[in-house]
C-alpha cells in the first residue's frame, strides 16, 4: 500500500510539472516580440522619412512631402497603435484559460516600455527633430502601458477571487505585481490633476514610477522579459549619458522685462545653437548639469525667436512669467534639440 501511495504521489508531481509547463505557458511570448518588431519599424520608418527630408531641405532650401510619412497625425498614431494591440489580444485567445489573455496585457504592455523610453529622450534620437515632436507620443504610449499594466492587474485580482485562490496574491512573485499595479493606479491620478498643480512633483514621480516598473515587471513577469529590461535599461544609460554629453551650462546675463507684460526677453549666446535650424526650434532649460536634480528634475522649453541668419552674436527667447522663473546671473543648463 505504501508503494502505491508513493508512485501515486510521483504520478501528482509530474501531472503538476505538465500543468505548470504546459504550451499554454510560454505562448504569448511571439505577440511580444511582435508588438517589439512594429515599434522598430515605426522607428526605421521614422528615422527614414526625416532623413530625406533634411536632405531634400539641404539641396532645395523648402519643404518636402517626405515629412508627412513620419508626422501622422496623432490620433491616427495613437489609434494604430490601440488597433494593433487589440488585434494582437484576439488572436488565438485561450478562452479555455482566461489566465492566458490576461497574461498577454500584462506582456504588450511591457514590450511597449523601450518604445515609449526612446520617444521621451532628450535630446531627440531623430535627426532635425527635438523632444517635443515626440513627447505627446510618448505621453499616450505610457498611458496605454499604464491601462495596460491596470487592467491586468485587475484581470488577475477577478481571476483568483472566481477561482477561491486569492492566497496566491500573497506568493512574493505575483505581490510584487500587486504593487505595480498600485503604483499604475497613482499614476492616473497623477496624469491630470497632480500634474496641471505642480508639474516638478508630477515629473519627479513620473520618474520615480517608472524605473519601479521597469525592475519589478523583470522580476514579476513569467515567462521572464530579460529581453526587453536590458534593452529598456540600455536606452536610459545611452540617454542620460548622451544628454550630459549635449546639454551645456549657461549663465543668464540679460533679461529685458516690460511694466505691465506677462513676457520677459531672454538673450543667451547664438554660439550655443546649431549653424542651422528649423523656424519654430525650441531649447530647453533647467537646472544645472552638475546639479545633483539635473535628472529628476524638468527641464521647460522655449522657442527661439531669432533665425539663424541673422548675425546678431546674441539668441533671444520670449518667454512667459510661469512659475519657473529664469534669475539673472544664475547658472542653468540649455539643451538645443
Amino acid at each position: 500500500m505504501t508503494q502505491i501511495e508513493s508512485n501515486l504521489g510521483e504520478l501528482n508531481d509530474v501531472v503538476q510539472l505538465v500543468k505548470r509547463h504546459n504550451p499554454l505557458h510560454t505562448v504569448n511570448i511571439k505577440y511580444g516580440y511582435i508588438l517589439f518588431g512594429l515599434s522598430c519599424l515605426f522607428i526605421i520608418i521614422r528615422l527614414s522619412a526625416l532623413q530625406f527630408y533634411n536632405r531634400s531641405w539641404k539641396r532645395s532650401g523648402r519643404s518636402t512631402s517626405n515629412l508627412r510619412i513620419s508626422k501622422l497625425p496623432l490620433p491616427i498614431t495613437v489609434s494604430l497603435v490601440v488597433l494593433t494591440i487589440a488585434i494582437l489580444m484576439v488572436i488565438k485567445p485561450h478562452l479555455e484559460k482566461i489566465s492566458v489573455l490576461i497574461k498577454r496585457m500584462g506582456r504588450l504592455s511591457y514590450t511597449l516600455t523601450p518604445l515609449t523610453i526612446f520617444l521621451a529622450a532628450e535630446p531627440s534620437w531623430f535627426p532635425i527633430d527635438n523632444y517635443l515632436n515626440t513627447l505627446q507620443l510618448h505621453k499616450w504610449i505610457s498611458r496605454i502601458i499604464v491601462l495596460l499594466g491596470v487592467f491586468h492587474g485587475i484581470g488577475f485580482l477577478i481571476y483568483y477571487l472566481v477561482n477561491n485562490t486569492f492566497e496566491k496574491v500573497l506568493r512574493p512573485v505575483n505581490f510584487i505585481g500587486v504593487i505595480i499595479f498600485i503604483l499604475g493606479i497613482i499614476m492616473m491620478i497623477f496624469w491630470k490633476p497632480i500634474r496641471n498643480l505642480n508639474y516638478k512633483v508630477f515629473y519627479v514621480f513620473h520618474n520615480i514610477f517608472f524605473l519601479t516598473y521597469i525592475t519589478l515587471t523583470y522580476l514579476h513577469a513569467r515567462p521572464g522579459v530579460s529581453l526587453f529590461y536590458f534593452i529598456s535599461i540600455g536606452l536610459l544609460f545611452a540617454q542620460y549619458i548622451r544628454k550630459y554629453l549635449y546639454v551645456k551650462d549657461i549663465t543668464i546675463t540679460e533679461i529685458i522685462e516690460n511694466p505691465g507684460s506677462d513676457y520677459k526677453i531672454i538673450k543667451f549666446p547664438k554660439s550655443l545653437l546649431p549653424e542651422s535650424y528649423l523656424p519654430g526650434s525650441h531649447v530647453r532649460i533647467g537646472a544645472s548639469k552638475w546639479s545633483p536634480f539635473f535628472i529628476m528634475l524638468p527641464s521647460h522649453p522655449y522657442t527661439v525667436a531669432t533665425t539663424f541668419e541673422n548675425r546678431d552674436l546674441l539668441a533671444t527667447l520670449i518667454v512667459k512669467n510661469t512659475k519657473f522663473q529664469l534669475q539673472p546671473f544664475e547658472t542653468y543648463s540649455i539643451q538645443t534639440n
